[in-house]
């Protein structure tokens, strides 16, 4: 089990600072790994719209020595705004010099705007 934390404070043009605050834990059971990590993004200026709320959540599961799956969701909240949810699956394969890997994300509220977004992408490399 990892746990882990950080904050931190950044100044801004207008005289105004924005406070950062991450706490997150991630454990491995055997073949299994589950990580859940919490952000938040606090503006000191009254009603301001860069206050944000983040969780994403991370499982993996290695089924052998050379194909593993994987799933994460990231979503961000916003007040007065739409919230951005991203929900993404993996799977990767290699023997040898030889990688396959995919993974197909689909996404809506991107940038916490009226957005949706969906990629599929598949890689294949060797290596000599």
């Amino acid at each position: 089990v990892n746990i882990y934390g950080g904050i931190g404070t950044e100044g801004q043009a207008d005289g105004n600072d924005i406070d950062h605050q991450t706490i997150g834990v991630k454990a491995t059971f055997g073949p299994i790994s589950v990580g859940i990590q919490r952000n938040d993004q606090d503006d000191t200026a009254a009603s301001s719209p860069t206050d944000l709320e983040t969780t994403i959540i991370g499982v993996s599961y290695l089924i052998n020595e050379n194909l593993s799956i994987s799933y994460g969701t990231h979503n961000t909240s916003k007040d007065g705004s739409v919230d951005q949810e991203i929900d993404s699956y993996q799977a990767a394969y290699s023997m040898g010099g030889v990688s396959v890997k995919a993974q197909n994300s689909k996404g809506e509220g991107i940038a916490n705007l009226s957005q949706t977004s969906e990629k599929t992408e598949i890689s294949i490399s060797f290596a000599f």
